[in-house]
């Protein structure tokens, strides 16, 4: 027998397949009739399908053996092996066939694994989808965090919210005869509320419209039924005389304090009770009669310095 072209041979490949599945689809209509026929007619009709399922099957037949005998003829090993579909129509297929079918199922398994890990993998896209058109999810842009601030430690100076207030009014407690209660403006449009324990060591008179000192951040504490929003700044000897610190001429409410030749710094928003001893215990008065800390002099930046009237060398508080 002479060598057929391939693409005879192809033909025959694809006559082949196409019967059996023809004879697959003709079998299954078979069985269904003989099951469900109740009549003479039905019985007819499964006769002649059967008789025409005969023919096509035939004709498959001898369809492989013309294959068969080219392939041979062209040197083709034959090696039939088992496969997944029906035995009737798959069985006896060519040996070709078997094996492209073998390649090519080897060839769709990587790639359908490929895309499944492609799809895990991949992150959601943004804009429109090639399909519905909807927009897809695009990330919120993260807000700038601002750079983190060292840790200040306990006896920073710059921890207080010291800053320069004016009494509007003094007038005694109403339930304390050692209390004054104070109203100061500290420049924010809402004056404070101070209780302070300078009855019979300065006089009322005194406190009158007068310029002050005051700590701005310590916890507010009710002091006999009126809660005290700051504290008035003063040198005091111990057990003994107590003046009120005073701002330098020009400084008006609000003005903040700092050390001589340093910036105002970032205030605690609420002092704790060990950052305000471990600060009030470097607060002294110095020999010059100017407030201090740790021996530097108290100021409003470019007004002056902050001072006492006679106290030298006691505590500040």
């Amino acid at each position: 027998m002479a060598s057929a072209s391939p693409l005879v041979v192809q033909q025959l490949e694809n006559r082949a397949v196409n019967a059996e599945r023809m004879i697959a689809a003709l079998t299954q209509q078979i069985n269904d009739i003989k099951i469900y026929c109740t009549n003479k007619d039905d019985s007819e009709q499964a006769l002649k399908l059967e008789a025409e399922n005969k023919k096509l099957a035939a004709e498959v037949e001898a369809c492989k053996k013309t294959l068969v005998e080219l392939e041979i003829k062209n040197g083709k090993k034959q090696i039939p092996l088992p496969t997944s579909g029906s035995p009737q129509t798959q069985a006896n297929l060519p040996g070709k066939l078997v094996t492209e079918v073998k390649q090519e199922k080897a060839s769709i398994a990587p790639q359908e694994k490929n895309q499944k890990t492609a799809q895990k993998e991949a992150p959601p896209s943004e804009g429109k989808h090639s399909e519905g058109g909807k927009a897809g999810k695009k990330e919120k842009p993260k807000k700038p965090q601002a750079p983190k601030q060292p840790e200040k430690a306990d006896d920073d100076l710059t921890r207080l919210d010291l800053r320069v207030g004016l009494i509007t009014k003094a007038e005694r407690h109403p339930d304390a005869d050692s209390l004054y209660l104070e109203t100061i403006d500290v420049g924010t449009g809402t004056p404070l509320t101070v209780v302070s324990g300078l009855a019979g060591k300065v006089p009322l008179e005194e406190m009158q419209n007068r310029p002050v000192i005051l700590l701005c951040n310590l916890k507010p504490a009710k002091m006999r039924g009126i809660v005290s929003q700051a504290m008035v700044m003063c040198a005091s000897e111990p057990g003994g005389r107590v003046e009120v610190l005073a701002p330098p001429p020009g400084a008006v409410p609000g003005d903040r304090v700092a050390l001589e030749g340093e910036e105002v710094g970032q205030p605690d928003t609420q002092l704790k009770s060990k950052v305000w001893e471990a600060v009030a215990a470097k607060l002294r008065t110095r020999p010059d009669l100017v407030a201090g800390f740790d021996g530097k002099k108290l100021v409003v930046p470019g007004k002056g310095e902050i001072t006492t009237s006679s106290l030298v060398d006691v505590p500040i508080k």
